[in-house]
């Protein structure tokens, strides 16, 4: 789904497994996601200092490609429990770094996207098409397809973000409505940046049916990652 999907070429990437395995390769430490947070607790972390840069992240070799979509959610269940997932140094986020909270509003809340919003995800962007394509960060793209996708090869896609989120290769959340926990009416991308300007590109859509959320999404996003993510750099892909 995220246009580009970011490699990160490292020795010890793919010895990366999850926390609770009885050995853990050197350099590799936890990356933890944590419960919701609300946009009140935002403004009160923003005058907090910010999480520290890993000083090896800016020796990491980045290189892009094309795909569907690209970004990972977790396991179910994880935007309301706690989930580890093993992170190398130089990896996209510091080792040893807190995935923050999904935010929460009072009209969405966003969850890692994964194969369990497989149905509720595939039926939102498949009823907004045009209006996806037409959405900054979206136009001129290969995602979302004209002639959509099949439920099987959605669940793909799911599979592999949920994949990239446990490693820590990127972050992608579903957006639910606030109101029908079943309803999924949005999604969000964080990946590195394929340009050397930023640190991260950040995308988003919602669907046609919720399009008067779409400036409210950027600006809650624009805030939580200020007041709780470890990049200074941040692409909005337009926005």
């Amino acid at each position: 789904r995220f246009p580009e999907t970011v490699e990160i070429e490292q020795e010890k990437r793919s010895r990366c497994r999850r926390v609770g395995s009885t050995e853990r390769p050197d350099g590799v430490d936890d990356v933890t996601v944590l419960g919701s947070v609300t946009q009140d607790q935002l403004l009160h972390d923003a005058r907090r200092p910010r999480n520290p840069k890993a000083v090896s992240r800016a020796d990491s070799a980045v290189t892009s490609s094309h795909s569907s979509r690209r970004a990972t959610p977790g396991p179910p269940g994880l935007g309301a429990g706690k989930c580890n997932v093993a992170v190398a140094a130089g990896a996209f986020v510091p080792v040893g770094f807190e995935v923050p909270a999904p935010l929460v509003t009072d009209r969405f809340r966003l969850e890692p996207l994964g194969p369990r919003h497989n149905e509720a995800d595939h039926a939102a962007w498949t009823s907004s098409i045009s209006h996806i394509r037409a959405t900054p960060g979206f136009a001129g793209r290969d995602w979302p397809p004209l002639e959509g996708m099949s439920l099987e090869d959605n669940l793909s896609d799911l599979r592999k973000h949920a994949e990239d989120f446990a490693t820590a290769r990127g972050f992608t959340y579903s957006v639910v409505d606030r109101d029908d926990p079943g309803l999924v009416i949005g999604c969000v991308y964080i990946y590195p940046s394929a340009s050397p300007v930023y640190e991260a590109t950040v995308r988003s859509w919602v669907t046609a049916d919720s399009a008067d959320l779409d400036g409210p999404l950027a600006a809650a996003l624009a805030a939580w990652l200020e007041a709780r993510w470890p990049w200074d750099r941040v692409d909005y892909a337009g926005r």
